[in-house]
Parts: structure tokens; C-alpha cells; sequence
């Protein structure tokens, strides 16, 4: 049974080792903690389960004691020691149940005390044996440390993470003084002193005086061998890491980079904790609702100036996004949208309790001037985002908008206002050709910064198959697959020779393509995420089928709302004055329109390039048909109310 034991033992081992090898040579690195500590939970299990099911039969032992005259022996399946009665100087009692100390009899032999295996059968006749026949005094644990015999505990995991510890500082010290063949040297001759201090330590259980060797443990020597591999790769490995990370090629510089010009209406520096805090949003809103009361009178007067300023503030629309250049490099970021996500939590907070007209028109006004910066920012920011963090910006500001209209009402001034300022902000939105080579510039970037991440995690011991060099040929493929196929379908659009809902098939037909494309490569696929399994630290990390369909219905949801908020203000500044609805779109435009000479056009359906469906029958109620182009159907976009 202890031999069924003790095998499967060494099972379980080489299971770990296999499983920290093949790791090691699928990804070039050990595994992090969180596997590790997996592993270890695994492991932990199965030790105390093996416990449970294997334990010694009765009249079957593996270890034996023989007491007589002389002396006592000791004797297991490998080992035979002879113990005089002069060595002998006393029995050291079980501690019982203590926390970090092991629960069995012990000897003192010469000054040290020796610990016998905790299943012991008929143990209270051994002590009473020992201490008749010798005259040994029964002490216990603690007096055992006292006097020296023993180290406590505490002593012993102390003595354990300080040589934990100077093993990680030469290490460190290793890698960080020396490189190369010097370094692999030196950590060679480190791994042999190591091997040294362990073979030392597991010498003095079995070769003492008076022991004699019965027969070799093939399960020790079989164990060593995966030990002393896994040591010597991984000291390999630190060394070869750190070489990888000094010679490899750093990431350009940026040549240039974005800064908002809305950072004077970023909210105020009294609201940065609640912001910032990870809590649910009745404690945000409860908590915000405190530091608003706590607000002065004159920093919120000013505060509500600076948004109103900014807002009527023609600089303060972004110029038009144009094509890069492609010459020069610049390190991509999420701060332009992480800047604009701060903006929208604090007006989401502070718009219920704002009551003037002016701030409100200022923040949604604010929000759209984000979105247009976000356009502007998008060769800045990592791939994927294009069209969709601007169009959620256009969406959040028609909301606001309507929310404060639920509950007052606008001047026909303020609606003219608004939808001459979305006419301005139309005329700088980028078109299908600047998006798609902005996000083609972006999505090349990011796989320049994913390079060097590649080349840092590749090493000597990854497998080339699995780490191959950037293949050009491929990622050119891909890239005209995803940026210039779905570019003429989309340009058509543009044009009104189509409508959405009818190159929604061609685009998806573009995507599809991506995929299979990718997949005959023999890449896995996750979700709508496609991760190579040769290149999972290049094209991988990116987003290799680009769902346009999506992207685009996302893009023009926006803009449709957008385009959309002079009209929205219009139909409540019109039933305001004149206490009733208009009866259509014309009737709305007309009393809109400042003078006959300045005609207001009839609001666009940006899906169907159709005017945007009214219903006064229903509420009034101001609509778009949708990506689908058929009105009353549940993809309907409401405007208003």
C-alpha cells in the first residue's frame, strides 16, 4: 500500500512537470501565479483524497524499530541504522494538535532530534519501552526547543523565506549585473551550490552514522532527473528573458500626440472621487447629490459660465479629420475616450439638478463637441472604436436633451440655435474613406506595438512554429480584406445610390470573408474575436474581423441623432408657444424657419435617406425606420419624444 502511495506520488509529479513543460514550451513562459496557485489547489486536493483512500493496512509495516541491549535499530525498505543507547538522550512526546508542528513521537540522538513517521502502531508501549529499559526522560516539544534539540516553528518558515529570498536577490542580481554566455555561467554555477545545500539537507535524513544503505530508491533518482531539468530551464530561462527585453527594439517615440480642447469643462476636481469610486449607482448618485450640496454657490456659477462659454465657442469645433500620412508613429491610447467617459458621468449626475436653460443646451451642445473630437482623435486611440464611442457621445446628448424636455421646455430661439450648430458639426463629420484609413493607420500601429511585445516574449526555449516572425504577406492580405473591400460599398451609401438596409448583406459578406480567411490559417476563433494560435502576440490582440455592419449601423445611429436636435427642440418649443403639436414635419419647419429666404429642410432618415417618419397621433412621436428600413418594426430609433 505505502508503495502504491509513493508511486502514485511520483505520478503526480511528472503530471506537474509535464504540465509546467509543455507550458513553458507553448508559450515561452512559466505560468503566472493564478495558475500556479490553481495547480497548487489541484494538488492539495488530491493529496488530502490519496490520504483518505490509501492508509496502512494493519500487521503490514514499512518501518520497523528493534530495541535491545545495545541499543535500538531503525529499519525501513532502503535504510538499516544502528543506534547505540549511549546516543540516545531522550523521547520528545507528540505536540498534539498544533498549529505548524508535526503531530509524532520524536528521539533525541546526540544533540538532534529525530522525527519517526506519524502512523506508528502500539506507540505508547514504544515510549514506555524506551524510557524503562535507557532511562530516557519523557519531555515535550517546547522543552525540546528550549534546550536547543529543535527549531521552533516560527524559526523554521523564518529560515525558509530568508533563503527564499537571498535564492531571488542572487538571481536578480544576476540578471541585472551581467548578460549572455556570463550570466548563463553564473547561473549554472549558482544551480550546482543550490543542488549541493538540497543534497546536503536530504543526506542528513538517510546517510548518519551507523546507517547502512539496503538498496537504491529508483523513485528518488527518477524524481531528480524533471527536478534538476525544470530548475536549470528556468534559471535559462530568467537569463534568456532579460537579454530578450535589453536587446529588443523599444517602441518608437511618438511624434505627436492628442490633447483635448475641452479640458477647461472637465468636471471639477471635488468630484474626482466619486467618479473614480467602484460603487453602485444609487451610493454614486447618493454620494454625488452630498458634494453638489457641499458646492459653493460662486465655483458652480462659474463653472456653469465656462460650459455656456465653451459651448457657443466656434473654435471649439474640431476641424476635419483627414487621412494620415502614415510617415510618423504614434503610441495609441485610451485617454481621449476615457476623457470623454468622465464627461458623461459627471452631466449623467449633475443635468437633474440643473434647472437653466442655457447650461443644459451647453451640455448637450459639450457632448457633441466630444463626439467630433473623438473623431478627430481616433488615429490616437486603439482599434475598434471607430464610429461607435463618437456615436454613443451623439446618443447620450440627444438623451440629455430629452429628459430635460420631459420636464420644461426651450425657446424657438434655442431649437433654431441648435440645429444651425448640428449643421456645422455635419459639415466636419469624417466621411466612409477617412474612417476606414484612419482605423487601417491605427490598426497598423497597434500591430507595431504588438511586435514588440512579440519579440519581448519570444524566447530561446518558445517554439518557432509557435513564434514565427511577423509575416508580411499575411497581415497585407488581411488588411485589404478588411479596409478597402467594405470602402466602395460604403461609398455608395454615402453617395444615396443605396440605402443601408441594402448593403448590409455585402457588408457582412466582407466580414465573412475576414473570417474564413483567418481561419484557413488555422487560427482559433473566440466569439467575434479571432486569437491565432501561431501569432497570439501579433494580429491576435487585434480585432481581425471587424464587424461593419455593426460598426457602421452604430456610426449612423449617432449621427442620426445628431443630425436630429434641432428638431427634437423644436417640437417642444413649438407646442410651448403655440399650446398644441404641429400637425407634420412641414408645418414644424415652416414656423421654424427664420425667414422665407432661410428655409429649414425637412429632418433626414440618414437609413433610408427618406424625411424621419412623424406620428402625431401617437404622442406626437419623431422617428427613424431604422437599419432594417422598415418603420413600426423593433428596431425603430425614437427621437422624440
Amino acid at each position: 500500500c505505502m508503495r502504491v502511495v509513493f508511486w502514485a506520488d511520483v505520478i503526480v509529479l511528472f503530471v506537474n512537470l509535464l504540465f509546467l513543460y509543455s507550458w513553458m514550451f507553448e508559450q515561452g513562459f512559466l505560468p503566472d501565479w493564478q495558475i500556479i496557485s490553481q495547480l497548487f489547489f489541484f494538488n492539495t486536493v488530491l493529496l488530502i483524497t490519496k490520504r483518505r483512500v490509501f492508509s496502512p493496512p494493519k500487521g503490514h509495516y514499512s518501518f520497523q524499530i528493534i530495541i535491545n541491549a545495545g541499543g535500538i535499530i531503525l529499519e525501513d525498505h532502503y535504510v538499516r541504522e544502528v543506534i547505540a543507547r549511549e546516543r540516545l538522550q531522550a523521547v520528545v512526546m507528540p505536540p498534539g494538535k498544533v498549529f505548524l508542528s508535526i503531530n509524532s513521537l520524536g528521539l533525541v540522538i546526540e544533540n538532534r532530534l529525530r522525527i519517526l513517521p506519524e502512523h506508528f502502531v502500539d506507540q505508547a508501549r514504544l515510549v514506555e519501552e524506551l524510557a524503562g529499559r535507557f532511562s530516557l526522560p519523557r519531555i515535550d516539544r517546547d522543552e525540546a526547543v528550549r534546550r536547543g534539540w529543535h527549531y521552533s516553528p516560527l524559526k523554521i518558515i523564518a529560515t525558509v523565506i530568508g533563503f527564499s529570498f537571498i535564492t531571488v536577490l542572487v538571481l536578480a542580481g544576476l540578471a541585472e549585473l551581467t548578460a549572455g554566455p556570463v550570466r548563463l555561467f553564473l547561473c549554472l554555477l549558482f544551480f550546482l551550490a543550490f543542488m549541493l545545500v538540497v543534497l546536503r539537507f536530504v543526506s542528513s535524513f538517510t546517510h548518519r552514522r551507523g546507517a547502512v544503505v539496503k538498496r537504491r530508491n529508483r523513485g528518488t533518482d527518477l524524481i531528480l532527473i524533471p527536478l534538476i531539468a525544470v530548475v536549470v530551464m528556468t534559471l535559462y530561462e530568467a537569463a534568456n528573458m532579460t537579454d530578450k527585453n535589453s536587446s529588443v527594439k523599444k517602441t518608437p517615440a511618438a511624434s505627436s500626440a492628442f490633447s483635448s480642447r475641452l479640458s477647461a469643462i472637465d468636471p471639477p476636481p471635488i468630484f474626482s472621487s466619486i467618479l473614480t469610486r467602484h460603487v453602485t449607482n444609487e451610493e454614486i448618485q447618493a454620494g454625488f447629490a452630498e458634494v453638489v450640496a457641499e458646492w459653493s454657490r460662486e465655483n458652480r456659477s462659474e463653472y456653469e459660465r465656462k460650459l455656456v462659454e465653451t459651448a457657443a465657442n466656434p473654435q471649439m469645433i474640431s476641424a476635419q479629420l483627414a487621412k494620415p500620412s502614415g510617415e510618423s508613429a504614434v503610441d495609441l491610447s485610451l485617454q481621449p475616450i476615457r476623457q470623454v467617459g468622465r464627461r458623461h458621468s459627471f452631466f449623467h449626475l449633475f443635468a437633474p439638478s440643473v434647472e437653466k436653460e442655457e447650461t443644459i443646451v451647453a451640455m448637450v451642445r459639450i457632448l457633441c463637441l466630444c463626439a467630433a473630437e473623438l473623431d478627430a482623435a481616433q488615429p490616437f486611440t486603439y482599434p475598434g472604436f471607430v464610429g461607435i464611442a463618437p456615436g454613443n457621445s451623439r446618443i447620450f446628448a440627444a438623451k440629455l436633451l430629452r429628459q430635460y424636455l420631459a420636464k420644461s421646455t426651450v425657446s424657438r430661439q434655442t431649437a433654431l440655435e441648435l440645429l444651425k450648430f448640428s449643421r456645422k458639426l455635419e459639415t466636419v463629420l469624417p466621411d466612409a474613406e477617412t474612417l476606414l484609413a484612419a482605423e487601417n493607420y491605427c490598426w497598423g500601429q497597434r500591430l507595431r506595438m504588438r511586435i514588440v511585445e512579440y519579440q519581448q516574449q519570444r524566447t530561446n526555449f518558445s517554439r518557432a512554429s509557435n513564434y514565427p516572425d511577423p509575416d508580411d504577406k499575411r497581415v497585407l492580405q488581411l488588411r485589404k480584406i478588411i479596409f478597402e473591400k467594405p470602402l466602395p460599398v460604403l461609398q455608395r451609401y454615402e453617395k444615396g445610390l443605396v440605402t443601408f438596409p441594402a448593403i448590409l448583406r455585402e457588408l457582412e459578406l466582407c466580414r465573412l470573408e475576414a473570417v474564413s480567411t483567418v481561419e484557413s490559417w488555422g487560427w482559433r476563433v473566440f466569439d467575434t474575436l479571432l486569437l491565432p494560435y501561431e501569432f497570439r502576440y501579433l494580429i491576435g490582440a487585434l480585432d481581425c474581423s471587424y464587424d461593419w455592419p455593426d460598426i457602421w449601423e452604430n456610426t449612423i445611429n449617432g449621427r442620426q441623432h445628431l443630425h436630429a436636435l434641432g428638431y427634437i427642440a423644436a417640437i417642444s418649443a413649438f407646442q410651448a408657444e403655440k399650446d398644441l403639436m404641429p400637425v407634420n414635419l412641414n408645418e414644424l419647419c415652416t414656423w421654424l424657419a427664420s425667414t422665407p429666404e432661410d428655409p429649414v429642410k425637412l429632418p433626414r432618415d440618414l437609413f433610408t435617406g427618406l424625411p424621419l417618419l412623424y406620428d402625431i397621433a401617437s404622442g406626437p412621436r419623431l422617428f427613424s425606420a431604422g437599419p432594417d428600413g422598415r418603420p413600426a418594426t423593433k428596431d425603430d430609433i425614437v427621437l422624440y419624444p
